[in-house]
């Protein structure tokens, strides 16, 4: 039986729809509360009537990257719910498909700006705000490109291969004031993110897969509650591929 997170708070960024929805989702089954984020307020309360939880979770509205929604979500949890057990990073964007040698400076900067160094600054204000005396959980939402990258993802698997090396960073950093860090990897989901691998094409994907499938949500949300949750509590600095078997084989042609 999965470990109980009653009385638990997770902030999960990005957490309007996909991946995020459902990890929020998976935590809240396990008692904790929740804080999503995401840019637009009409998805974030879609997505709190999805999760019909009442006043376990909230939302905040702003763009993860900028300093001033951080700070209005950590003090927004603390003020709500007392404290800051759990943040999931699962913010992430990808606006360029192309060779790396054509990738516009502003887009890479803008790409490393929210898929790295944004998870670094939720990190240290939730540290200030409850971790470093209290200890918790975070969890980072790779790519399953941080092993092989795939055409035409140079770009992102580059800042996801970052995001790796981050979590293992801090997860020694840390380990003395009891945070852990963990990153899960998935393959292709069926996300509207993802949508361009799968979409129209569902048969072949599927078929690309030793396991017979695309992942869906729920395979990676129920492991980062896993990560998020004390089932973990001596785990960190590890990322876990969630792939349906898709790095044993030898071509891999879609990592989203």
């Amino acid at each position: 039986m999965p470990a109980s997170m009653t009385g638990q708070t997770a902030i999960v960024t990005g957490g309007s729809r996909g991946i995020c929805l459902a990890a929020a989702k998976a935590m809240l089954d396990r008692g904790a509360n929740v804080c999503i984020t995401g840019r637009h307020e009409e998805q974030l309360a879609e997505a709190l009537a999805h999760l019909a939880a009442g006043n376990r979770a909230i939302a905040v509205a702003g763009h993860a990257a900028e300093a001033a929604h951080r700070e209005e979500t950590v003090a927004t949890v603390m003020a709500t719910f007392g404290s800051i057990d759990v943040l999931v990073n699962g913010v992430g964007i990808n606006p360029y498909y192309g060779s790396l040698s054509d990738l516009p400076e502003d887009v890479a900067i803008k790409m490393y700006r929210t898929n790295v160094l944004a998870a670094l600054e939720w990190f240290k204000l939730c540290e200030k705000a409850w971790m470093a005396e209290h200890g918790g959980s975070v969890v980072n939402l790779a790519a399953a490109g941080v092993y092989r990258g795939g055409p035409l993802l140079g770009a992102y698997c580059v800042t996801k291969a970052a995001l790796v090396r981050l979590t293992e960073q801090l997860a020694l950093e840390k380990a003395p004031l009891r945070i852990r860090f963990n990153a899960v990897a998935p393959a292709t989901v069926r996300t509207k993110f993802a949508a361009k691998f799968w979409e129209g094409n569902e048969e072949a994907v599927a078929a690309a897969y030793p396991i017979g499938r695309a992942g869906e949500p729920e395979d990676v949300g129920e492991a980062i509650a896993f990560f998020a949750s004390n089932d973990s509590s001596w785990i960190t600095g590890q990322t876990l591929a969630i792939d349906g078997g898709l790095l044993l084989t030898t071509s891999v042609d879609s990592l989203a």
